[in-house]
């Protein structure tokens, strides 16, 4: 059931204004002189803003471990400025701003504070800038230390290096030794030589950090050989694997042999109009060229200039069906052979409608208030999808777009002019291919004349409650 609040204040006989939840009635009437005329007292003298502090404590004080929910807690003097208050690490907010409560105060919990030093601080932003100035706190350091791990394995590390003889590159046919050394020299075990994910042999015995395998078998390529260390006591020594070795095997003629694969990012299949980037690898790395692209038989742009082994290029005109996509490498240098890619099928969707979404805004209050007021400003949009509010007075903006969170997104303003505004919420979707954009009917707002800083002060308070509902419901 949703809370009534109701603020009467008669001055002078002079004015009535009735705030409530939901509603509100706002009249205004001066007493009658003997003469039958009405006249108007001159509207008061705005004061110059009174000057406001604020400070900042922690809950823990300065230190705490990573995940710990950190209470922070904002003092404001004088206790009766109205307002709300940002906390922030550094510049980035922690949150959303804090309405201050009616003794001066605001609180925030958090426990996202990464693992290091933090500069925190509260910056006061009062609701009506005429009646007090805003303020920051002194930062207040605090220190999240990291959660404390278990205790070292005890068993030992090995390191294992790899060797070949003779090195790269060789003729096809050519007796290759793989040697591997171990370290700690006394770590027993065996070595498996592998070619990629294929073994070579078998698994090697270990004998005074050493071990070998002799093949001839390799074929003609670039191939990614490795060493892996398997100790017999696993509860002493901890299993080690070398570092790559690349070694080429060329041909009869001297030529290195080449090869290519291709692959798609993101991966087939994938709609109509989204960008897709097509990668070819080229090994051996050295080796020097360019990489045409081909739908078919038909070339996908220009051929693209191979470095480190890596080429690529990115389209969004490929029609709706299945393409057979290939990577064709040419060389610069008699020294490597051509190759190409295997087919790589990559089938394009017909690009699917976004969804729907419907955008609601709430105005609190809804009913006629004074110049001055803070005013709420909350939007909702369903389906929850990702994007951003552009908060509205007509075709005026009101500040940034405000991301959506769950649902929702907020903004409070104290900027409206005497008036009738027409207060809309443009939902703007982060991306239009998912979910289309939508904008909210138009609530309709009328903002009076200013009043007396006494009365302001206290309509401004009421209004702050409301706001303090709307949020916390």
């Amino acid at each position: 059931m949703q809370k009534n609040r109701f603020l009467t204040l008669l001055l002078s006989g002079t004015l009535v204004v009735t705030v409530a939840t939901g509603g509100a009635l706002l009249t205004t009437g001066e007493a009658s002189l003997t003469s039958g005329v009405s006249t108007a007292a001159p509207p008061p003298r705005i004061a110059q803003a009174a000057p406001t502090t604020t400070t900042l404590t922690t809950t823990p004080a300065s230190t705490a471990p990573e995940n710990t929910e950190v209470t922070l807690t904002a003092a404001v003097t004088p206790a009766g400025a109205a307002g709300t208050v940002q906390f922030q690490d550094g510049t980035t907010p922690i949150g959303r701003p804090v309405i201050v409560t009616a003794n001066g105060t605001a609180s925030g919990r958090t426990s996202k504070l990464t693992v290091g030093p933090h500069q925190l601080s509260a910056v006061f932003t009062p609701a009506n800038a005429a009646l007090h100035s805003g303020s920051t706190s002194p930062t207040v350091a605090f220190m999240v230390t990291a959660a404390s791990t278990s205790a070292a394995s005890a068993s030992k590390d090995t390191s294992t290096e790899l060797t070949t003889s003779p090195v790269s590159p060789v003729p096809q046919n050519t007796q290759v030794t793989l040697n591997a050394a171990i370290t700690p020299v006394e770590a027993a075990g065996a070595v498996q030589f592998r070619d990629g994910t294929t073994a070579i042999g078998s698994p090697a015995p270990v004998s005074n950090g050493k071990a070998s395998v002799t093949t001839s078998t390799l074929t003609v390529g670039s191939h990614q050989l490795t060493a892996v260390f398997t100790p017999t006591d696993t509860a002493t020594y901890n299993p080690s694997t070398s570092k790559v070795v690349t070694f080429e095997v060329t041909d009869s003629t001297g030529v290195t042999a080449t090869s290519t694969t291709l692959a798609t990012s993101p991966p087939s299949p994938i709609a109509q109009g989204n960008p897709v980037t097509i990668n070819a690898t080229v090994t051996p790395t050295a080796a020097a060229g360019s990489v045409q692209f081909k739908d078919g038989a038909n070339p996908i742009s220009s051929p693209v200039t191979v470095s480190n082994g890596k080429a690529a290029v990115t389209t969004s005109a490929l029609t709706v069906g299945s393409h057979q996509l290939t990577a064709v490498f040419t060389p610069t240098s008699a020294t490597y052979g051509p190759s190409t890619s295997a087919v790589y099928t990559l089938v394009i969707t017909a690009a699917a409608a976004p969804t729907a979404t419907t955008t609601t805004l709430m105005v609190v209050p809804d009913f006629p208030i004074p110049e001055g007021v803070p005013v709420l400003l909350k939007a909702s949009v369903v389906p929850d999808a990702d994007g951003k509010i552009q908060f509205q007075d007509g075709t005026t903006v009101l500040g940034e777009p405000v991301p959506v969170i769950l649902g929702s997104a907020t903004r409070i303003i104290t900027t409206l002019e005497p008036g009738t505004h027409s207060l809309v919420a443009v939902f703007i979707p982060t991306n239009p291919a998912t979910y289309g954009p939508s904008t909210s009917p138009t609530v309709p707002l009328t903002v009076t004349g200013g009043v007396g800083n006494s009365l302001l002060e206290q309509i401004i308070v009421e209004v702050q409650k409301l706001i303090q509902d709307v949020l916390e419901a």
